[in-house]
Order: C-alpha cells, then structure tokens, then sequence
C-alpha cells in the first residue's frame, strides 16, 4: 500500500487506543514510513464516503488604492 498523502510506502502497524472506555482496544492499520500517515479501515471507510473537495476554487483579489 502507498501513502495517500506522498506516495511512499506504508507498513503494517498494530495500534492501541488507551482512551477507550472499554479499556485498551488494539488494531491493525498502516503507517508510511516517510511523512508518518496512520490509515486504518475505519479511516479508509470514511475517506471513501466523504464527499470530494470543489475541483478550483477563485480568490478575489483585494487591491489596496494608494493616496
């Protein structure tokens, strides 16, 4: 798997949530070994239902008149 975010490769890494209320709660996800993205299939699953970002957004221009 590549990384979504640089296009490095990612490793398989084990997880633990310690804040949960059920107690510690382990996981499998993966971690790219350059910029440090954690993906797991929970995070996968909501990328995949969100919605896409505008393809080109303007910026007005704010110009300032001079005196």
């Amino acid at each position: 798997m590549n990384c979504l975010r640089c296009q490095s490769p990612m490793m398989s890494e084990v997880f633990q949530n310690l804040s949960g209320d059920a107690g510690v709660v382990w996981f499998t996800g993966w971690r790219c070994i350059v910029c440090g993205d954690m993906v797991d299939p929970i995070i996968l699953k909501h990328r995949q239902r969100a919605q896409p970002p505008p393809i080109s957004r303007t910026r007005r221009r704010f110009t300032v008149a001079l005196r």
